[in-house]
């Protein structure tokens, strides 16, 4: 793996928007060339916000009203005696699936800027276009992930919250070593280390290498701050519940 950023070949451009999509798995090193010349953003993003929303809906269908009751009672919440389980349950299924349809592009639009801010400081030549182009192709692995998950709810009567919550579906990441007296902050950075987001590091880093030309250890340690500062956000989150 070298250290020096690799030039766009100068036929790099006439990829499709699907060859893009499925180049970034690949072959991500010709297709981030590629984007450089010729970037394309949109159908990823769409792709990752269904694969999302779907995710979210095959896992809640299979949550039970009873288990889900005694989940908000854990954390201190309780009903009003005019609503049941299944009506939350409900609500919240809804609401995730919404959540997840409208917060996940919304995230994938901040953190392509937060890419832009610093492959702009650190000497990158790069534009917003580019960047978010990049960013979505980079998150391509949890597209893969969340089509896994579907695949294994699939063969599931119920699925609990706390599976949910650490991603504990997909065994890919040290959540599933966690007993259940783990607290929610430990639960939040042990799923964090995931085979996934490992995927996604390399493939972030080889494309801003290249897109932005920058040295291959300055775009990981762009990607890594990025990432480490989504870990803190998810622990504080964690925290706050």
């Amino acid at each position: 793996m070298t250290d020096q950023p690799v030039v766009p070949e100068a036929n790099a451009g006439n990829s499709s928007d699907l060859d893009h999509l499925i180049g970034a798995i690949t072959s991500p090193t010709r297709t981030f060339e590629s984007i450089a010349r010729k970037p394309t953003w949109l159908l990823p993003l769409v792709l990752l916000a269904l694969l999302g929303a779907a995710a979210v809906w095959s896992l809640y269908s299979k949550v039970d009203a009873s288990e889900f009751l005694s989940y908000l009672e854990a954390r201190g919440q309780s009903l009003p005696a005019s609503v049941s389980g299944e009506q939350v349950l409900g609500w919240t299924r809804v609401s995730s699936i919404v959540g997840a349809a409208i917060f996940g592009p919304v995230t994938y639009l901040v953190v392509a800027g937060l890419f832009l801010m610093l492959f702009r400081m650190g000497g990158g030549t790069l534009d917003f276009k580019r960047s978010l182009s990049v960013t979505v192709h980079g998150f391509l692995p949890f597209g893969i992930a969340a089509m896994v998950g579907m695949a294994l709810a699939t063969f599931r009567e119920t699925i609990s919250m706390r599976e949910i919550e650490s991603g504990g579906l997909v065994p890919s990441n040290l959540a599933v070593f966690l007993g259940d007296d783990a607290s929610g902050i430990v639960r939040a950075i042990a799923s964090s280390v995931d085979l996934f987001s490992v995927w996604c590091i390399v493939l972030l880093a080889i494309g801003y290498s290249i897109v932005a030309k920058v040295h291959r250890g300055k775009a990981y340690g762009f990607v890594g701050l990025v990432w480490g500062v989504g870990i803190l956000v998810k622990v504080a989150l964690s925290a706050l519940r």
